[in-house]
């Protein structure tokens, strides 16, 4: 009996084929074909590309492990995949050929194989695609003409609204979370949820009459339990958000970004193709209140704290990713104080930072002042003749074991070399002798093209003996670190993080003793050079706040 397997695919339209249907029009044919199917790869996934379609990969992969069986059965064609380009589906076809395998569409039975159906098929193929397309086209044109008229395009509500369903413009129902409509042609606009209306209008308050600060409203809304939008607890983000979420004064915005689930594409419209109603639905705040937000946070903007991420400076904070909370484990942040003519500096937990005092307590350290206690005590160190003595022994001990593997390398690549040339030229003298000419040139071009790569590899490793004895290089190396003072005066921030974490592990701050352990590494360059990324910790210093 012959063997296949099924592939079966459902997108999100309603009135496809289900995946049930599908499964049995495919196993009443192969019935009726003596063909038992071994296995079935279903899924619901749009057949726009294979991106999105991790069954029909397994698929494609299963034919290509050579597996014991003859067909791949498909429904119909348009289950194959209604591909962009209609040239796609035919290259899938031809990749499960290729396997020794053949795709059969049940829909149409078995065809003879020829120029004519593969015209056939590229054809239909061609025409699933720009059925796609057409949908697509028809409900992005509908979508954009219900945004127009103010009415909810999908989606999460933003906190303080609910979704409700209209008709004849009255109310019918209020749609719960995770609740959607149940038919297709009704209309979701907005409806002001109260109890979360409530403290939306706290935010805003508290932002613009009270003059407090987004953490102190954080700190403020953890602490008297109202629920977040997300999560289990309120964050600073998750308030900037609301603050600049033009929703609240009754505007709606649709197409502001571009979501492609198909693609996994994301990326934000220009603004003259976003769809903007005023007046949408109704209001929570005033807008004097959002005008408010804007006016505090314009200088923000300005100020240039809000930068993409292409052009944002590197952090000036030289100890960042290795200061962690001995209290919630967080990572401390660095953040400045602006006060008259002097900008301050510190680091300052950021679990506190994030969730205020419900998650840890306030304790700020001056960065310079811990900074600088760090760049001493390696600066100290590297001026220690014994240090330096100690390193410089290990150092020699490293450099001799790489030169002793590199004198083994260059050996063997010799050996390999001298084997390779052996062998094109008794590939030559066959020639000479009448053997097939396309496939003998074949194999010399590929001996050839492997004697060129090991001849490479001699060269960069002779030049890299060749550099000088031992001693020297141990020298060199050395010599590296002399440069510290000049990395800590004029280098770039990322040129210092880089020198200072080759000897600091980590630094864990205690709020409690005001104590910070700092961890350092032994041998900086040596177990760098021998490729152990964990260096050993032989020692930890204490900087006390």
């Amino acid at each position: 009996m012959k063997r296949a397997i099924a592939y079966l695919r459902k997108s999100t339209d309603l009135q496809e084929t289900s995946l049930e249907q599908q499964r049995e029009n495919v196993l009443l044919f192969a019935q009726k074909h003596a063909i038992k199917v071994v296995k079935f790869f279903a899924e619901e996934a749009c057949g726009e590309n294979v991106e999105g379609r991790p069954q029909f990969r397994r698929m494609i992969d299963c034919c290509k492990a050579q597996q014991s069986f003859q067909y791949v059965l498909v429904y119909d064609i348009s289950r194959w995949g209604r591909f962009e380009n209609p040239k796609e589906s035919v290259y899938w076809e031809v990749e499960v050929e290729r396997t020794g395998k053949r795709v059969v569409f049940v829909s149409e039975g078995f065809k003879e194989e020829s120029i004519g159906t593969s015209i056939t098929n590229f054809v239909k193929s061609a025409e699933a695609s720009e059925y796609l397309k057409n949908i697509r086209r028809q409900t992005v044109r509908g979508m954009l003409y219900n945004a127009k008229q103010g009415f909810w395009m999908g989606g999460r509500p933003p906190y303080g609204y609910d979704r409700a369903i209209i008709e004849n413009g009255k109310i019918t129902e209020v749609l719960p979370e995770g609740r959607q409509k149940s038919i297709k042609s009704q209309k979701i606009k907005l409806v002001i949820n109260k109890k979360q209306a409530k403290v939306i209008k706290t935010i805003f308050v508290m932002f613009v009459k009270q003059g407090l600060s987004v953490h102190a409203i954080t700190t403020f809304l953890n602490q008297s339990q109202h629920i977040p939008p997300r999560g289990t607890m309120w964050t600073k983000s998750s308030l900037w958000r609301i603050l600049h979420n033009d929703t609240y004064v009754g505007t709606l915005v649709y197409n502001r970004e571009n979501r492609h689930k198909r693609h996994g594409k994301h990326k934000y419209n220009s603004k003259d193709k976003w769809v903007t109603v005023e007046n949408a639905h109704e209001p929570i705040i005033p807008i004097e209140l959002w005008e408010g937000v804007q006016a505090r946070t314009k200088q923000a903007f300005v100020g240039g704290r809000f930068l993409s991420k292409g052009n944002r400076p590197g952090s000036s904070y030289l100890l960042s990713g290795l200061i962690k909370c001995a209290n919630c484990g967080t990572n401390f942040h660095g953040s400045r104080y602006h006060r008259k003519y002097v900008i301050t500096r510190i680091y300052r937990c950021g679990g506190y930072n994030m969730y205020g005092n419900i998650v840890c307590t306030r304790w700020e350290v001056h960065a310079d002042e811990l900074e600088s206690f760090v760049i001493e005590y390696i600066h100290n160190k590297i001026d220690s003749p014994e240090w330096r003595a100690g390193l410089k022994e290990e150092l020699l001990r490293v450099v001799k074991i790489t030169e002793s593997s590199t004198g083994n390398r260059l050996y063997e690549l010799d050996k390999e070399i001298k084997e390779l040339s052996l062998k094109i030229e008794n590939w030559k003298k066959a020639i000479e002798k009448g053997i097939e000419l396309d496939n003998t040139v074949n194999i010399i071009n590929r001996y050839v093209f492997q004697r060129e790569q090991l001849y490479h590899e001699k060269n960069r490793l002779s030049a890299k003996a060749n550099k000088g004895n031992c001693e020297n290089i141990a020298e060199k190396m050395l010599s590296y670190l002399d440069n510290f003072k000049d990395i800590i005066n004029h280098g770039t921030a990322e040129r210092k993080k880089e020198f200072i974490k080759m000897f600091v592990k980590s630094v864990i701050m205690d709020p409690k003793s005001k104590q910070a352990k700092i961890a350092l590494y032994s041998r900086p360059l040596s177990d760098i050079i021998g490729g152990n990324k964990q260096c050993t910790l032989t020692e930890e210093i204490i900087y006390q706040s």
